[in-house]
């Protein structure tokens, strides 16, 4: 199962953000900015979709809290 993410023209990322994600990604991001996620851990396509997003989620660096 593939997750595909377009870094570089998604309207939710800061270009902070959306530095460091690409720098993150390294080889799996590829050359017009879409990252790609491969999850095959679990028999379940459902279960890979979960793991999946859940890597993404890593990924991104929480907003910083206000104070």
């Amino acid at each position: 199962m593939q997750l595909r993410f377009d870094v570089a023209h998604s309207p939710s990322l800061s270009d902070d953000v959306r530095h460091r994600l690409s720098r993150l990604a390294g080889s799996r991001l590829t050359k017009d900015g879409v990252l790609i996620i491969t999850a095959r851990e679990h028999r379940s396509q459902e279960r890979n979709r979960v793991e999946a997003r859940a890597r993404l989620i890593d990924l991104i660096p929480p907003a910083p809290q206000s104070r």
